[in-house]
């Protein structure tokens, strides 16, 4: 019998010194490589295979909810009048947690969120390190929602102008999701998909900010307007570039 050490063939009594199993020292080259690839580590595997399981499971709310969230996109008072739906509002809330994930995977893939930290830790944390980064934040806009709510003059306005950005943001997921796999598939390099789904992500994220100003604007001055924003968006908005730039 035989043992294959790196590119050397010996007899596998050789393997054994004094009773005692030796095993090779070299580094056979291009042996971690595969693993260097983002789609390589296993962990990122299945948080893709777990992300298009929770897409397909709800993909009936998106259908019921599609039409409506296409004319809040293009017409900031559509949110007040779907908002009165309790089945939109309902099926709307879980398709928006349900795009979470699929969306910060592909943030990751992409290097859309690329901290300098995350080259400190392992590639099969590094994923996961970012949903972390990105439940913080989510986390942290819901303390200040519920932390202003109670101040609000118009409740019913304020909570509109706070759940119509998760009405863009579905339609950013789907418009995300769809340009980075088709760039993928026609095999434009992961700069040129980073570029343009960081476009679309600063293109929607001003829809966002100008509907909630109008909203919050329909029943308040524009000085306090201003200022329920910079507590719901810019504040924890901005948290999140310093982290991505600073860390």
């Amino acid at each position: 019998m035989f043992l294959l050490q790196a590119d050397i063939i010996h007899p596998v009594e050789e393997a054994f010194t004094s009773g005692v199993l030796v095993m090779p020292t070299e580094v056979v080259p291009g042996a971690g490589a595969a693993l260097s690839r983002w789609g390589d580590i296993p962990v990122n595997g299945w948080l893709i295979v777990i992300s298009a399981l929770c897409v397909v499971v709800d993909i009936s709310g998106l259908y019921y909810i599609f039409p409506d969230l296409c004319k809040c996109f293009t017409r900031w008072r559509w949110n007040l009048t779907a908002e009165s739906s309790m089945q939109f509002s309902r099926e709307r809330d879980i398709f928006a947690l349900v795009m979470v994930l699929p969306v910060t995977v592909a943030a990751t893939r992409f290097g859309m969120i690329a901290p300098a930290f995350l080259d400190r830790l392992a590639p099969q944390w590094r994923t996961l390190a970012v949903l972390g980064m990105v439940a913080a934040y989510l986390l942290f806009r819901l303390f200040n929602y519920g932390s202003l709510r109670l101040r609000a003059r118009r409740i019913s306005n304020y909570q509109v102008a706070h759940t119509a950005t998760r009405n863009i943001f579905i339609m950013y997921g789907i418009v995300l999701l769809f340009t980075a796999g088709v760039l993928w598939l026609c095999g434009a390099g992961d700069a040129v998909i980073r570029a343009v789904c960081l476009a679309e992500t600063a293109f929607c994220y001003v829809v966002a900010v100008l509907q909630k100003f109008q909203i919050l604007g329909s029943s308040c001055n524009p000085l306090t307007t201003f200022l329920y924003l910079c507590a719901l968006e810019f504040l924890p908005t901005g948290l999140l570039i310093a982290a991505n730039v600073c860390l």
